[in-house]
């Protein structure tokens, strides 16, 4: 008789655990975007270790982040474009946060039951990375109307804030930064 056990055969874990990051990676658009600030994981002990990571470097970018609006000084409508962003950005962490565990529980209940039809599990998770990429792409067009305000000076430095950005999220840390650039 032969049984599915996923738990014995290494290429079914193997693809449940692809399937299963495929989920948190795509449907995590938003969050990956932006990472969520302090104390917003809300992530029980071993669910989504991933929103233990943002939340820890999350501080770090809302710190950053805080830097960049302090010495960009903005005018009143600036600050208005500024404060609509930043708002629509808290509120859509929070939900995608809420979303993704329920689509977490979701999915793995459905993989758990005998027979489970990996198709229809693998399209809702391609409908939720297409979600997924569609509010991101509101929230970088909210803050890209922030940027079209500022002036050319204000630009610049949002311009090195944001390539300061991209190049610290290529290291691990501060060990890091202390070790220099990876051997080849």
């Amino acid at each position: 008789m032969n049984t599915f056990n996923s738990s014995s055969n290494p290429a079914v874990r193997r693809f449940l655990a692809a399937a299963a990051l495929g989920l948190g990676l795509g449907a995590a658009g938003a969050s990956f975007a932006v990472p969520p600030g302090p104390g917003e994981n809300g992530a029980a002990c071993g669910e989504w270790n991933a929103a233990q990571h943002h939340a820890r470097h999350g501080r770090d970018f809302g710190r950053s982040l805080a830097r960049l609006h302090d010495e960009l000084k903005l005018d009143a409508k600036q600050e208005a474009l500024w404060k609509t962003a930043e708002q629509s950005q808290r509120e859509a962490r929070k939900d995608v946060g809420e979303r993704l565990r329920d689509e977490q529980r979701k999915t793995l209940a459905a993989l758990d039951a005998p027979g489970a039809d990996l198709r229809s599990v693998l399209a809702r998770m391609d409908e939720l990375r297409a979600e997924g990429d569609k509010r991101r792409l509101a929230e970088r067009e909210r803050w890209l109307a922030v940027y079209d305000s500022l002036n050319p000076t204000q630009q610049e430095q949002a311009r090195a804030f944001l390539r300061k950005l991209i190049d610290g999220g290529n290291r691990q840390g501060p060990a890091d930064e202390r070790r220099g650039p990876p051997r080849r």
